[in-house]
């Protein structure tokens, strides 16, 4: 990544937005760990967190960088402006769409109901929109960088095009192979069904078979083949027929497999670890093994 540091104003009578932007805080948009979000103008919102520390401030610095890379790959929304302020750290950026908005009928609901409780589901999410979300992921791991955050409340929409944000777990990584890739882009993918309600993880959608197939159709000889396919739009997910029919040819991948192969774990939810913190990038000698040794150590997060 290019070097990259914020703007930092100084002054201590300065309105640090309208003075820098030449608009207001409008409308509040919402809260989170990382500041609040307000509307800057129709098309653009401005972000400000507060930054007590250096420590902050260097994080915040790192993830607007990434977000500024990363939005000139168009896989993120744009950032038009970052800098500090007063102890604040301020970004203007596009303004995400409604997903109903984009997608319409294609999109039949973001969450729904489960106990009571809004579950995201990317199940609901049309295929299209999906390949559009594995694409982003793919490209930030062409660039070096997996994003390790991955779940349905950090996809979004700009200007009909799905787009990927929230980027403070973001790790670089230096890929040694286009084999490591594709176990990077199928963790990835599953670590988005791992915040889906769990009786649809293990379903026949879309992402589920994106991730799939990566895993079974992947080996020395043909990974360069496929994460080509990926990165020139033309990969598609196997059948579920096709995957079966796979499935005779190597070992099974189901979780009542792996609950009886290894059954020291058989008491435990093979998801654990499969978040943020899961440290699940290819390690010398994992393609030795079995095929389901590797889609084991890749949905669980196993350190190895």
């Amino acid at each position: 990544m290019k070097s990259c540091s914020p703007k930092r104003i100084q002054k201590t009578k300065y309105d640090c937005v309208v003075d820098q932007t030449k608009h207001s805080k409008g409308k509040l948009l919402g809260c989170g760990e990382q500041g609040c979000a307000y509307f800057l103008t129709k098309n653009r919102v401005i972000k400000e967190s507060k930054l007590s520390d250096a420590k902050k401030e260097t994080q915040w610095t790192q993830e607007a960088c990434l977000g500024q890379l990363f939005g000139q790959l168009m896989i993120a929304p744009i950032i038009y402006d970052f800098y500090l302020c007063n102890q604040h750290g301020y970004i203007v950026m596009d303004t995400l769409q409604d997903a109903k908005t984009v997608c319409g009928s294609d999109q039949k609901v973001r969450t729904r109901k489960t106990n009571g409780d809004l579950q995201d589901n990317i199940g609901l999410i049309a295929d299209k929109w999906q390949m559009q979300f594995m694409e982003c992921l793919a490209k930030m791991i062409q660039h070096d960088y997996i994003h390790m955050d991955n779940h349905i409340g950090n996809l979004g929409y700009i200007k009909n095009r799905a787009i990927v944000f929230d980027f403070g777990f973001t790790q670089h990584r230096t890929w040694s192979s286009d084999l490591d890739k594709i176990i990077a882009l199928a963790f990835s993918l599953f670590q988005i069904l791992e915040h889906c309600p769990r009786k649809d993880m293990d379903s026949s959608g879309f992402i589920w078979r994106c991730a799939t197939t990566l895993l079974l159709e992947s080996n020395k000889f043909n990974a360069s083949r496929l994460w080509n396919e990926v990165m020139t739009k033309t990969f598609s997910p196997s059948s579920l027929y096709k995957l079966k029919k796979l499935e005779t040819y190597s070992e099974s991948f189901s979780l009542q497999y792996l609950k009886s192969k290894y059954k020291h774990q058989a008491n435990s939810d093979l998801y654990i670890g499969l978040d943020a913190y899961a440290y699940v990038l290819p390690r010398k000698g994992l393609y030795d093994q079995p095929l389901y040794e590797t889609i084991y150590h890749v949905r669980t997060g196993t350190k190895f």
